[in-house]
Parts: structure tokens; sequence; C-alpha cells
């Protein structure tokens, strides 16, 4: 069956091992890992309590996490 299947922990195992681990790596004056954590760089730290950049940040990651999973299992 595949991805149907799967558990959240399933999920959380493959978005560690692509997504995230890339995200990191390729982003990583702005993320970066902290054990189980994504975290945001220290130096936007300034930036933490605007409103405007939270919703921005959490818009991003929600249309990255829907492009992810439209390109990857649509139409499979």
């Amino acid at each position: 069956m595949g991805f149907q299947t799967w558990g959240s922990k399933e999920y959380v195992s493959l978005a560690r091992k692509n997504p995230v681990n890339f995200l990191c790596k390729t982003s990583s004056e702005f993320f970066y890992l902290d054990g189980d954590y994504v975290c945001l760089n220290e130096d936007l730290k300034e930036y933490f309590d605007n409103d405007d950049f939270v919703k921005h940040v959490a818009d991003a990651i929600e249309f990255r996490i829907k492009e992810y999973y439209k390109n990857r299992f649509e139409d499979k």
C-alpha cells in the first residue's frame, strides 16, 4: 500500500531524512537542527515577537509542506 497506511512515526522519519535535513543544509543561515527540533537562527531573534514575521514563516512552511506532498504523492 505505501504511504497511505503510514502513521505519524513514518511521516516524521521521512521528514527528518528529506525536507527537514535539506532545509537546514540549504538554508543554514535561517534554520538549524537541535536534537529533534528545527530552530530559527539566533540572528533572527529580534523578529521572533513580530506577528508579521511569525505569520510569514508559518505560511512559508505550510506552502513547502503542501508542495512537498503534491510533488511526490499526487496522482500516485
